[in-house]
């Protein structure tokens, strides 16, 4: 029985060890096409062993509780999971809710630990009584300091040698102690930390295999990047799309289009605005993206137009799905475009 989030990478990574894990945009060729990075979810689970190594090796331990700010990418998931592994507590917190918000998260939680990036570190320094309980950074990017650790210099290590293999033995926990502490921008007024237990991880984790069929048959793009964790927990290899997550309606809709493309993305969660953008671009241009079979949508209302719009573009079978919940119990019901179209949008219409 799993007790800690972080055993299922490291399950998976066993049964799929040459399964691409991760995805990346790392550039573009002289046809101007995007060119791509990858691990295997054995390099995946290698990386967050060495990440977690050197975090325990740095003070992180269980129960430390860490600020992790890292952008969408490889590096954001192996630190997550590499976090989980010592049985310490990632806050994560939803970088769209504006700079005083955010600061308030951060003083409200009081982290020990910092993983964060160049931009982060700088802003520590402006705000110094915001980030007074922190003893440990580590930076991403140009930010140097002494006494701060640099990812990217453990992350090398493994790229330059992906023959070597980092070996973590997970720290034990109890499935009611605490996995992370997550803030939301907020909907429902000022932003509140969510304890997130390991049973609760589990449990969505559990239900989102069952319900939606995530797993190693689909390719999944999250425009919302938590959920990355989610595929990479469930063996489903993951494309980090090309965007900013804080403003999902602003992202472009030909770089989604091509990743999903290029990638044969076939399962994908995001907002209501980002998918209104791809959608309303597709049938405006009259593109298909055939191997498209699930989209789930969350954090606003959805209503039957952009269930619609979405049908014409999604390859044939392809439902549209809400989930419905808070942030520490999503999802708890679940509703689908077919039923909606079919049952419920006129009697909507009516009032």
């Amino acid at each position: 029985m799993k007790t800690n989030i972080a055993e299922y990478l490291s399950e998976i990574a066993g049964i799929y060890p040459n399964n691409k894990a991760i995805s990346y945009p790392s550039g573009r060729d002289r046809q101007n096409r995007v060119t791509y990075s990858s691990l295997t979810f054995s390099q995946l689970e290698s990386l967050t062993n060495a990440y977690a190594s050197e975090f325990k090796c740095h003070g992180i331990v269980k129960g430390t509780k860490t600020l992790l700010m890292l952008r969408p990418s490889l590096d954001f998931i192996a630190a997550v999971f590499a976090v989980f592994k010592v049985g310490a507590i990632p806050i994560l917190i939803d970088p769209g809710m504006g700079r005083k918000n955010m600061l308030t998260c951060i003083k409200n939680t009081a982290p020990e630990a910092l993983i964060a990036e160049s931009e982060v570190h700088w802003i520590k320094y402006l705000f110094p009584g915001t980030f007074k309980t922190i003893k440990t950074a580590f930076s991403y990017g140009k930010f140097s300091a002494p006494g701060v650790s640099r990812l990217e210099d453990i992350a090398k290590t493994l790229i330059d040698k992906p023959e070597l293999k980092f070996s973590f033995e997970i720290e034990q926990t109890n499935l009611e102690d605490t996995a992370a502490i997550l803030f939301t921008t907020g909907s429902t007024g000022p932003p509140k930390g969510v304890v997130c237990t390991h049973e609760i991880f589990i449990a969505q984790t559990e239900i989102i295999r069952d319900t939606y069929g995530a797993g190693p048959d689909h390719v999944d793009m999250p425009a919302f990047p938590l959920f990355a964790l989610f595929a990479a927990a469930l063996g489903m290899p993951c494309v980090i799309p090309d965007m900013d997550p804080t403003k999902p309606a602003q992202a472009d809709p030909r770089k989604i289009i091509e990743a999903i493309q290029d990638n044969g993305v076939s399962f994908s969660f995001g907002s209501p605005a980002f998918w209104r953008t791809v959608a309303t671009y597709c049938v405006e241009n009259k593109i298909k993206l055939p191997s498209l079979k699930r989209v789930l949508m969350a954090g606003a209302p959805v209503n039957d137009e952009l269930h619609s719009m979405l049908k014409k573009v999604m390859g044939e079978g392809g439902e549209t799905m809400v989930p419905y919940g808070c942030t520490e119990s999503l999802p708890i019901v679940n509703f689908n475009g077919t039923e909606m179209l079919a049952e419920t949008a006129q009697l909507t219409k009516e009032g």
